[in-house]
C-alpha cells in the first residue's frame, strides 16, 4: 500500500510538471540504420543468431529482419562455417551444440547496414544441491472477487515456499538468474542492485538477476515462493531454473533494469531524466551476444491444492 501511495504521488507530480512544459515535435534527424546482432547461447543447445537493423520509433512497421546476411560462427577460435537462415524462426542457425566453457564468436555481414561482431563464453552449470518446499492457504488482501450472491470478499490463494541450495564456485566471479515466474521478494540477493529510492518507486519486482559478491565460494540457500489462484490451476507445476549467465548477459540485463525500473525508469519515461543506454558487446553494430547454462527442479502443486483447497478440485 505504501509503494502504491508513493507511486501515485510521483505520478501526480509528473503530470503537474508536464502541463506547462511539454511540447510535441518530430526530430528531423537523418541517422543511417546499422546492423543489430542478438545471440543467446545455451549449454547443450544449437547456436542461432538474430540479425536485424536499427530503426526509428516511427518506422516500426517496416521489415527489419535481414535474411540475406552472411553470418559466420567461430568456436574456441575454430571456424565452424556459415550459418543458414531459417525463415520459420527468422534466425540464422548452425548445427553446433554449445558446451560449457566454449568461446562463441559470431560475425554478421549485411548488404546495406554494415557488420556486427560479438563474442561470449558459455558459463559452467552451478548445480542445485537440494530444495525443500512448504505450502500454506493465504488471503490476498489486495485482491477481491464478487460472489454469485453479489457479496465482495478477499481472494484466497495457495502459496508455496521454496528453499533452493547451491554452492558458488570460489575461484571466479559468477553471475546468476532465476528463470521462472517464481517470486523472490524476500530474497536478499535479488535486492543487491536496488538503491534507497528504488525500494519505494520500483515498478518491476521480478528482476531475478544477482551476483556472487556477497556469497563468493559459499553454500547458499535462496528463499523463493509462488502463488496460485483457483482461476489458474493450469499452472500446477513450478519449474525453477538456476541460470549461470555470462558477464555480458549480466550487464545487459542490469542495463535494462536500470533503464525501465525504479525512479529513473519512471522519470525517463516522461522525459525528465537522462536516458540510460542499453549495454551492448557488439561492435561495429549493436546488440548482445550472451550465454547461459542452467540446472533446474520442478514441483507439482496438485497434492497441496487437494489438501488445502479441496473445493477447487471438481
Amino acid at each position: 500500500m505504501k509503494r502504491n501511495f508513493f507511486n501515485m504521488c510521483l505520478f501526480v507530480v509528473i503530470i503537474l510538471l508536464q502541463i506547462s512544459c511539454s511540447v510535441d515535435f518530430e526530430p528531423n534527424i537523418n541517422v543511417q540504420p546499422i546492423a543489430v546482432l542478438n545471440v543467446l547461447v545455451e549449454n547443450d543447445s544449437t547456436v542461432s543468431a538474430s540479425v536485424t537493423r536499427t530503426w526509428r520509433f516511427a518506422d516500426n512497421k517496416q521489415i527489419i529482419v535481414q535474411d540475406d546476411a552472411d553470418v559466420y560462427l567461430s568456436v574456441n577460435g575454430e571456424d565452424m562455417g556459415q550459418m543458414q537462415f531459417n525463415a520459420e524462426f527468422g534466425k540464422y542457425c548452425s548445427s553446433y551444440i554449445a558446451k560449457q566453457g566454449d568461446i562463441i564468436s559470431i560475425k554478421a555481414d549485411t548488404h546495406n547496414y554494415g557488420s556486427a561482431v560479438g563474442k561470449t563464453v558459455v558459463p559452467k552449470i552451478v548445480p542445485i544441491e537440494s530444495f525443500t518446499c512448504s505450502a500454506a492457504r493465504v488471503t490476498d488482501y489486495d485482491g477481491f472477487e464478487i460472489s454469485p450472491d453479489g457479496s465482495i470478499k478477499n481472494v484466497e490463494a495457495l502459496d508455496v515456499y521454496y528453499k533452493i541450495t547451491f554452492t558458488d564456485p570460489g575461484d571466479e566471479d559468477n553471475y546468476y538468474m532465476i528463470g521462472s515466474s517464481i517470486n523472490g521478494e524476500n530474497e536478499p540477493l535479488l535486492k543487491e542492485h536496488d538503491e534507497a529510492l528504488d525500494e519505494i518507486f520500483l515498478l518491476n519486482e521480478e528482476f531475478n538477476v544477482f551476483t556472487d559478491k556477497s556469497i563468493n565460494g559459499r553454500t547458499y540457500t535462496l528463499t523463493l515462493s509462488s502463488r496460485i489462484y483457483h482461476w489458474n490451476l493450469r499452472y500446477m507445476v513450478d519449474t525453477i531454473k538456476l541460470y549461470s549467465i555470462s558477464y555480458d548477459y549480466y550487464l545487459y540485463m542490469l542495463s535494462i533494469y536500470r533503464k525501465y525500473c525504479g525512479i529513473n525508469g519512471q522519470l525517463e519515461s516522461v522525459g525528465i531524466a537522462n536516458p540510460k543506454d542499453i549495454y551492448t558487446n557488439v561492435s561495429p553494430g549493436v546488440g548482445i551476444v550472451a550465454a547461459s547454462s542452467f540446472d533446474m527442479v520442478q514441483y507439482d502443486k496438485t497434492d497441496d491444492v487437494k489438501r488445502l483447497f479441496p473445493e477447487w478440485i471438481q
